[in-house]
């Protein structure tokens, strides 16, 4: 008997013992990253430290305590790890497991019509599409895998290197492009089905290998995407560009319409497209073009894009097919795109006296970058 009177007076202060100590540098430190049993991370300054609850002063001046079974470790810097869970009780986190077996393990924050954004042990968030999703399960007492990379999916599925896809771009965000640091656009989502964006050739005159783009050349667009199924989405582009005039001669205004039909997800998926460009001149020209589109993951942070199209209506200073395929590294708000984009024209050659016609094929390199403006 006591012996048992004695091992329950001493308990409080062998668990104390065996908890996390408060070094001295612990507390000169002015900052400290403490990490805690359900996963969770403190960051601030250790105040001081009793026999069950620890001090720490947040960044914004307020102090939260902390009860000292509840401490894993304290480290100076920022923890990326996922945290140890207690054995001994459910974990306030969920699983979410998805088609392709890989698992993140978070809390959810919101959801809209293309992406489902969860909260990570670490504090970082991750984004991914629900068509994606298996199931969610409840986080129990097991040690959190890592979450294989799904990190950073292709968050810019509406764009594809020059054009656009069905997709739409998420309802209230603004997306921003630069390729060949000279051609700029910037889009906005207004609804989960409506969207604008506007473009603008920065540098006058591009002449790259005898493909010549208009410089200061501006276009309007809106597009309206319409979901049909979970596979298929069918959406409609509308272009506007006003007339331009040069030294020696003018480009007429003109509207294109795009028709587009994207079949897949928005992490694999291809997008056809038929359009019409309509000029506004005596003559009422228009010139018709098929497009052909494809996104496909090839790893958890790289994507394969490709954007091809077809002219039937030939004109000599125009290409007659164009071709590109380039590589997608997505991160969280961001996205570098490198590959090639070629065009194939047609021309003349003198044949022993006879006119004939050829095709040239011109390669170019591509290099482009996408950003998310506004809150992740």
């Amino acid at each position: 008997m006591k012996t048992l009177l004695l091992g329950l007076l001493f308990l409080p202060f062998l668990g104390f013992a065996q908890s996390v100590q408060i070094t001295q540098e612990d507390l000169q430190r002015t900052e400290s990253f403490l990490l805690l049993q359900d996963g969770s991370v403190v960051r601030g300054r250790i105040i001081r430290q009793d026999s069950t609850l620890i001090t720490v002063q947040k960044r914004n001046g307020e102090s939260t305590f902390i009860e000292a079974d509840q401490l894993v470790r304290i480290t100076a810097t920022r923890l990326n790890e996922p945290a140890v869970v207690d054995l001994q009780r459910p974990s306030p986190y969920t699983v979410f497991v998805f088609k392709d077996g890989t698992q993140v393990e978070g809390k959810f924050v919101r959801r809209d019509s293309t992406m489902i954004t969860v909260r990570k042990r670490d504090g970082r968030l991750t984004y991914f599409e629900p068509e994606l999703l298996l199931r969610v399960d409840s986080a129990q007492a097991v040690a959190a895998a890592p979450d294989s990379g799904r990190t950073f999916p292709n968050r810019f599925a509406a764009w594809l290197l020059t054009d656009q896809s069905a997709f739409n771009p998420e309802k209230g965000r603004g997306y921003y492009r630069n390729v060949w640091l000279a051609y700029n656009e910037v889009g906005y989502g207004i609804t989960s089905w409506w969207s604008v964006s506007g473009n603008i050739v920065a540098i006058p005159g591009l002449d790259i290998r005898d493909v010549y783009i208009d410089g200061l050349e501006t276009r309007l667009s809106t597009k309206i995407s319409i979901p049909v199924s979970k596979q298929f989405r069918f959406g409609l582009r509308a272009t506007y560009q006003p007339t331009k005039r040069y030294d020696y001669y003018r480009v007429d205004e003109q509207w294109t319409f795009h028709a587009l039909a994207s079949i897949g997800d928005s992490q694999q998926n291809v997008t056809i497209g038929y359009g019409q460009t309509r000029y506004r001149n005596t003559n009422g020209q228009s010139r018709s073009f098929v497009t052909l589109g494809l996104a496909q993951r090839l790893t958890h942070n790289l994507t394969l894009v490709s954007e091809n199209a077809i002219y039937p209506d030939r004109r000599f200073s125009d290409p007659l097919y164009t071709l590109s395929a380039a590589l997608r590294l997505n991160r969280q708000r961001h996205a570098f795109d490198l590959g090639v984009y070629s065009f194939i024209f047609q021309e003349f050659y003198n044949q022993q006296g006879q006119i004939r016609t050829r095709h040239r094929f011109v390669p170019l390199p591509y290099i482009g970058y996408n950003l998310i403006i506004g809150r992740p």
